[in-house]
């Protein structure tokens, strides 16, 4: 039985059926690393979107916050008339209730997204808290609330850059 075993694999189609079978298990494992590859692409790819998706949406919402209290800091500042403030404070405490409903979200989100940079995520409680002491500074010192509103500008535009720069050093590697 050895011989005739020993035999076929010495023949044509011995060879041929070993070559295939050869061949067949080189090509699995080559499709299933490039597989394997292509799927870590995508997840990588489809993870930077989301950070990024993450980084503008709190930029809008930041963005729409900080202007919300600076028209009510103007309208103090100027001395409108009362109908004038009423209006853009009644804008502005519908832009804080959005703000202060999604920035514990947002802020778990760049836990999420971003768990290794404590920068990050301790450059967005900074704005956080900065927001709270905003609103209770607004209507009491106008003054006081317009360098409170530079200094969130100040924290947003620090923690873009250094998320970005996570971003492409990541991306980068």
């Amino acid at each position: 039985m050895t011989a005739r075993f020993s035999a076929f694999l010495n023949s044509s189609l011995g060879l041929l059926l070993m070559g295939s079978l050869i061949g067949a298990a080189g090509l699995f494992t080559w499709q299933r690393q490039d597989w394997l590859f292509k799927e870590r692409y995508h997840r990588s790819e489809a993870m930077l979107d989301r950070r990024l998706n993450l980084l503008e949406q709190i930029n809008r919402e930041t963005g729409q916050f900080v202007a919300a209290a600076d028209d009510v800091i103007a309208a103090y500042l100027k001395g409108v008339s009362k109908q004038q403030i009423n209006d853009v404070v009644g804008a502005y405490n519908k832009e804080q209730a959005q703000w202060f409903a999604s920035s514990g979200s947002l802020q778990a989100m760049l836990r999420f997204y971003f768990p290794e940079d404590k920068d990050i995520t301790g450059g967005f409680a900074g704005i956080i808290a900065g927001s709270q002491e905003l609103d209770t500074r607004l209507e009491k010192s106008p003054a006081q609330a317009a360098e409170i509103s530079q200094r969130i500008r100040g924290q947003l535009e620090a923690v873009n850059q250094l998320a970005l720069q996570r971003l492409l050093s990541v991306e980068g590697k």
